[in-house]
């Protein structure tokens, strides 16, 4: 698919939000506009793709899970826009990254743009080259985003087990703190 077929795939789904919005004060909108979960995994796409998959993201009022798995051609800078991104979305409670070689500078990106964000609650990152230094920018993610209940990064990164166990602790804190208080 590439970046173009990305291309050609978001602007169609903002003309669908875009309907959306026109009908969504109406007592009863067309639910055929609600984009809820998207799947992009492993279409070849680069930073023009993830441009246009951020731009979406800053204007969708739906969708709630989106899968970039295996997307290998993104770098640092696309994936600085993407955290771009999820600072200013307000729906998206899912992002599936796993196998894409996100490394340590793209999960620093990720994390800088999610601090702010109340609305993720799952961040899927095995098989991403991320070493213990990614690790602990999550671990500060943690400590300032309570709304984050699951970060998966095993298999297939070199997080130590110290790091991966305080990640563990945290989650285990912001679980605790989301159950509802009985009375």
């Amino acid at each position: 698919m590439g970046d173009i077929g990305i291309k050609y795939i978001t602007d169609s789904l903002q003309d669908v939000h875009n309907a959306y919005l026109s009908h969504k004060d109406e007592e009863d909108p067309p639910s055929y506009c609600q984009l809820q979960e998207l799947d992009l995994g492993d279409t070849l796409i680069g930073d023009e793709g993830i441009e246009q998959i951020s731009t979406l993201l800053e204007a969708n009022t739906s969708l709630k899970t989106l899968n970039l798995n295996g997307n290998t051609r993104i770098t640092a800078s696309g994936w600085k826009r993407l955290g771009k991104a999820l600072r200013k979305n307000t729906t998206l409670e899912t992002l599936t990254l796993d196998f894409n070689k996100i490394g340590d500078e793209g999960v620093a990106c990720i994390v800088s743009g999610l601090k702010d964000n109340q609305t993720l609650r799952v961040l899927e990152l095995e098989e991403g080259s991320i070493s213990d230094e990614g690790g602990k920018k999550l671990v500060e993610l943690l400590k300032c985003n309570t709304t984050i209940l699951d970060i998966t990064v095993s298999p297939g990164n070199a997080i130590s087990d110290k790091t991966r166990g305080e990640i563990l602790n945290y989650l285990g804190l912001n679980k605790a703190a989301a159950q509802p208080k009985s009375t």
